[in-house]
């Protein structure tokens, strides 16, 4: 080994004579034939029999083992970002999915309510339930996908099971009456009536199994049977369910594989049943996230029998919120909403579906348009009683424009509704920070969209259509001081930041023109004269950075006194701000910003004669 490496042996085995403690140490070094090896060196003190000192030393060559730990780590990392990358894509797909279908089940519920011909009719059902077999095809794979990447949640809230019961024997009951085969509820009398848990994962489960049930009985009947053992001490019950068929059974060797993703227990092209072999995967799933476990006992062409086991806290005082029908509780007389989304077909569906309910109704294709209605309806001094937003929308999505709706005076009491195509613990969580009232699922059914709408309504008397004279929000309206303190260009691509601005300056005096990106403020640059150009870092078509050295450029060519330009950005480093210097900015402001700072900023930056 290397003279150098030798000297750090000897310096080792001096310091394990001095201590008489064993030392281990892991090294690199090169050998004799010029290859890099890590070496493990272990020392230990020793004594003969007269007492005198000496070292044992094992060299361990541990290369192959330092060679798999680093091909490990680089896997881990790999993993990482694929996990990441595959959270993403879960989000986007969602999106990209969840969209047209509600476009397709929201159109097919309008349809129903219009005056149909019997065989117009006909092929309306046929559409509605070819929609509700994709959604829950597509519903399968997105879960299984959350499962996976760990982006799964189960909440806890009271419920009632009989309504969970009930609900699937209406869904479930039409199609067993169709095969001529009898679905049966057997629930004993010691299941309390109020528990505690996820209502929907458990409602989810038991469609799964007993659908599965009536999908291979032929002859028979499907039963639930719900028993339950109590725990009064714990306040806890323990819930069993059997989901009994008399159908095609299951072969023994096929028992344990049904629970794996993807498999069937009839795998062939000629199979007389679909779906994709995600259902009982994720049913395995739902329910040991629920602390529980499944299993399933068969015998072919005797049917079987899947049971799982939950224990659930109750508690018989808890309250429980009975839904009512749509149709006949709801009426949303003098009410007004405004919904927000960016497919014409949604607008349609929503506006079509609450107007039936004589709700008066504004819509926008956009947050820019949203917010330019909110500011119409500040200036005539009117309310409206729900905003409901779509989150992913071009340019300006519903977050943003939420941001906005809490943070105006006039609108922070408003009830907000969001429906979204994302179903993401994280976009959840972003909304739920601005206190939104309700945050929906795409594609929603009608029934449970216009109950949820009339939950968050205020129980007062709307005060739509009518003038508040006495608002004290309307001190929020834009109204600029007698004279022009100074002329300022914005280049800000954010809707809502604009008109942030614009709020801020003009009741201060100012004169304020505002552009969507840097190409535009350039133009309007070399037609007008301003005092002060604020200007954001990131835009598109051109951005910050990219204008002002268009703009510093044109004023070299024509001998031009340089314009005060105050960058306006979120990358706020020591780096960043001297690479915005060295553009041509001469201030810098981070967001997110105080008016009060902005003001100030522009001010400071105002040539004499402004200011004067």
């Amino acid at each position: 080994m290397p003279k150098e490496q030798s000297e750090i042996f000897w310096e080792m085995d001096d310091l394990v004579l001095k201590t008489k403690k064993t030392s281990v140490n892991i090294e690199t070094t090169t050998n004799a034939a010029g290859s890099r090896r890590w070496v493990e060196s272990t020392k230990s003190y020793c004594e003969n029999a007269k007492g005198e000192p000496f070292i044992i030393g094992v060299l361990s060559d541990i290369t192959e083992l330092k060679t798999r730990e680093e091909a490990l780590i680089i896997a881990e990392q790999k993993a990482r970002e694929a996990a990441k990358i595959k959270t993403q894509f879960l989000a986007n797909i969602s999106h990209e999915i969840r969209t047209p279908m509600n476009g397709v089940m929201g159109m097919t519920s309008v349809l129903q309510n219009t005056d149909l011909t019997t065989e117009q009719e006909d092929m309306v059902s046929v559409i509605e339930r070819s929609a509700d077999s994709l959604l829950a095809i597509i519903n399968d794979i997105l879960d299984s996908s959350k499962m996976e990447t760990g982006k799964f949640k189960i909440d806890q809230a009271p419920f009632l099971l009989s309504d969970i019961v009930d609900d699937i024997a209406a869904l479930l009951g039409v199609t067993a009456n169709a095969k001529g085969i009898e679905l049966v509820i057997d629930i004993d009398d010691e299941t309390p009536k109020v528990l505690l848990g996820d209502a929907g994962r458990l409602r989810q489960v038991l469609i799964n199994l007993i659908g599965n049930g009536i999908k291979f009985t032929e002859t028979g009947y499907v039963v639930l049977k719900v028993k339950t053992q109590i725990d009064d001490a714990a306040k806890r019950k323990r819930i069993h369910f059997f989901i009994r068929d008399t159908g095609m059974g299951i072969e023994k060797d096929q028992l344990e594989n049904i629970f794996n993703k993807f498999e069937q227990v009839d795998g062939s092209t000629t199979r007389k049943v679909g779906g994709t072999g995600l259902g009982l995967s994720i049913s395995r799933n739902l329910i040991n996230l629920m602390g529980g476990d499944i299993s399933v006992k068969s015998n072919v062409n005797s049917g079987s029998v899947f049971f799982f086991t939950l224990d659930l806290p109750y508690d018989e005082n808890a309250p429980i919120e009975k839904a009512k029908t749509p149709d006949t509780f709801i009426d949303f007389k003098g009410r007004r909403a405004l919904i927000v989304d960016d497919l014409d077909v949604n607008l349609s569906v929503l506006k079509s579906n609450l107007e039936r309910h004589s709700m008066v109704v504004d819509q926008a294709k956009s947050a820019v348009e949203a917010t330019a209605l909110l500011k119409a309806a500040i200036a005539n001094k009117t309310r409206y009683d729900v905003i409901i937003t779509d989150f992913l929308m071009p340019k300006i999505d519903g977050l943003s424009l939420v941001k906005a709706i809490k943070n105006s005076a006039y609108f922070k009491s408003t009830p907000l509704m969001v429906l979204s195509s994302v179903d993401t613990v994280d976009s959840q969580s972003s909304f739920q920070k601005y206190d939104i009232d309700k945050y929906l699922i795409k594609p929603v059914k009608t029934a449970k969209l216009l109950q949820e709408i009339a939950n968050i309504l205020p129980k007062a008397a709307s005060q739509t259509g009518r003038r508040l004279e006495t608002e004290t929000a309307s001190k929020t309206n834009v109204t600029s001081k007698e004279g022009c303190a100074g002329r300022i260009l914005l280049a800000e691509d954010n809707a809502i930041n604009r008109q942030v601005f614009q709020m801020a300056l003009v009741p201060e005096g100012y004169d304020l023109d505002s552009v969507e990106n840097g190409k535009l403020a350039f133009d309007h640059f070399q037609r007008e004269k301003y005092d002060v150009i604020l200007m954001d870092v990131s835009m598109p078509v051109m951005d910050g950075l990219e204008a002002t050295k268009a703009i510093r450029d044109y004023e070299a060519v024509h001998k031009l006194t340089p314009t005060p330009i105050l960058a306006l950005t979120a990358h706020s480093s020591a780096e960043d701000r001297v690479r915005f210097m060295k553009t041509g900015m001469d201030e810098v402001l981070s967001k997110p910003l105080k008016a009060g700072d902005l003001i100030e900023k522009v001010k400071s930056m105002l040539p004499e004669k402004a200011k004067n």
